[in-house]
């Protein structure tokens, strides 16, 4: 009978212990970069040019990996959108769409917004334009707009102002610039919303 009571009590106290909260994939991944004074162009001590991101270029292994997606978009110091007559998309691009394909893509846009240099927060307002409108207009009202960011459309890769790229997403052209691309992605899996 003793041992019938304790074993009783080892089983209630057992089902009764709480299971550690599950963290999220994404929350490990750190920001190593601060964008604060950075410039698409540099004189380097020997005379060269270093021209940013363009100099020493993320490439991470394909198919790209979730994990990568994030990581990249979250250091990212540029933003970068499709470019060329043909708009070619840029990785970035390509990398959103791997994140919209996400089924966490809400939590995971909204903690790039939360953590990203300023390119990666426009990079999260495109997504959560298309996924969440409320938390769209949430999130950009906190957005500082003043500020400027280096931006590249086509060949050009240029100092713009926030507002700029504010306008091109509240007008929906690029969300849709970036789902298009997305389009041409089939390996991405596929969201049941």
């Amino acid at each position: 009978m003793l041992i019938a009571t304790l074993g009783i009590l080892f089983l209630v106290e057992t089902a009764t212990v709480a299971t550690p909260p599950r963290v999220p994939w994404y929350a490990s991944i750190q920001r190593t970069k601060d964008c604060t004074d950075y410039s698409p162009v540099a004189l380097k001590p020997d005379g060269t040019l270093d021209l940013g991101e363009d100099s020493n270029p993320v490439t991470p292994p394909f198919p790209y990996t979730r994990e990568d997606a994030f990581t990249i978009l979250l250091d990212t110091c540029e933003f970068k959108r499709a470019g060329g007559s043909d708009r070619v998309p840029s990785l970035q691009v390509e990398l959103v769409n791997v994140l919209w394909h996400q089924p966490d893509r809400l939590l995971v846009f909204e903690n790039l917004y939360e953590r990203g240099n300023m390119p990666g927060k426009l990079h999260a307002l495109v997504g959560l334009y298309a996924i969440d409108q409320k938390q769209y207009a949430r999130r950009l009202k906190e957005l500082a707009q003043e500020g400027r960011v280096v931006a590249q459309n086509g060949c050009a890769i240029i100092d713009v102002s926030v507002r700029e790229i504010v306008r091109d997403i509240e007008n929906g052209m690029l969300a849709a610039e970036f789902q298009r691309v997305g389009t041409y992605m089939p390996w991405l899996p596929k969201i049941n919303d």
